[in-house]
């Protein structure tokens, strides 16, 4: 090849990159109004979002009484922001449409959400129906204490109440309860720790196990990831006690009275929770518990 061919090559191919440079400039402001037109929603009667390099339609199922709140409150509440920021993550996922089924409210307040995607891998289709709740905390509590002889033993308290779902009058949980939108993992955890046993702590004594485990790789432990959003946070409070205060707290009644709650609280040996429950919760809890004492990430404060 001579020096003319060569530089005819060049110039021709500068030619093209420039081209190809305005093309995409071109392309990136299309983009750009794409995007600004998806996050005002307005394609009329339905919202729009960009989820991963799709623009998504969301709508409401016909019927689905909308009066104390609206499809863009509804895509506004902290539990869907944080699923479709996860999923706009997920570049496997092509979400072409999603249609939300039923709607619960908690007095003013969005309670449950149920909805149908329709999300497709490599041009196939993937079950898509969710019932999106957000995340919840469950605090595993260890009281350490010593009987006439000196002998050190570890219990735990769980909590007995009704629970419809499973059609069962008196389940076996760790105390538990729902987020509420703040994000404040610690302080929910402590609070429903004094309503649902009358244990009032300070946030500090509590630890993160699924942080511990997990960082950032995942917000909690998922207990239903094949139907929910649900994902739950647990931790651990550890206490030294005397006997006389174990005693004190078995049987104690709790709950909120006005929300329903009828809550029973039980001492049990700790060695012997995960005979006593089904709660996913709690067997998840006391395996992170058992695990990272193991390996010393989790070491009884000392008398």
């Amino acid at each position: 090849m001579n020096l003319e061919t060569f530089n005819d090559r060049v110039d021709k191919y500068g030619k093209r990159v420039a081209s190809l440079d305005d093309e995409i400039e071109k392309l990136k402001k299309l983009w750009g109004d794409i995007e600004a037109d998806a996050a005002k929603g307005t394609v009329s009667g339905e919202a729009v979002r960009m989820i991963g390099l799709s623009l998504t339609t969301i709508t409401a199922e016909a019927g689905i009484d909308l009066e104390k709140t609206s499809l863009e409150t509804l895509l506004e509440t902290k539990m869907v922001k944080d699923w479709l920021q996860t999923i706009r993550q997920e570049k496997r996922f092509s979400v072409e449409k999603i249609l939300i089924q039923s709607v619960d409210m908690f007095g003013p307040k969005v309670g449950f959400i149920k909805l149908n995607a329709t999300v497709r891998i490599e041009g196939k289709q993937v079950p898509g129906i969710a019932f999106m709740r957000g995340g919840s905390v469950g605090v595993l509590v260890v009281l350490r204490h010593r009987d006439s002889n000196g002998k050190e033993s570890l219990s735990t308290l769980v909590v007995r109440q009704p629970r419809v779902p499973v059609a069962c009058g008196d389940i076996v949980e760790i105390p538990a309860g729902m987020l509420d939108g703040d994000g404040n993992f610690a302080g929910v955890a402590a609070k429903e720790l004094k309503e649902e046993t009358g244990l009032e702590i300070n946030v500090s004594e509590l630890v993160d196990m699924t942080e511990l485990v997990f960082r950032d790789s995942y917000p909690g432990m998922y207990p239903t990831c094949g139907g929910s959003d649900e994902f739950n946070r647990l931790y651990v409070y550890q206490k030294d006690v005397t006997a006389e205060e174990v005693e004190s707290m078995n049987g104690r009644l709790t709950g909120v009275a006005e929300e329903g709650e009828r809550i029973k609280v039980q001492i049990l040996p700790l060695d012997q929770l995960w005979r006593q429950t089904a709660d996913a919760k709690a067997l998840a809890a006391l395996c992170l518990y058992n695990k990272l004492s193991a390996q010393g990430k989790i070491s009884f404060p000392k008398l």
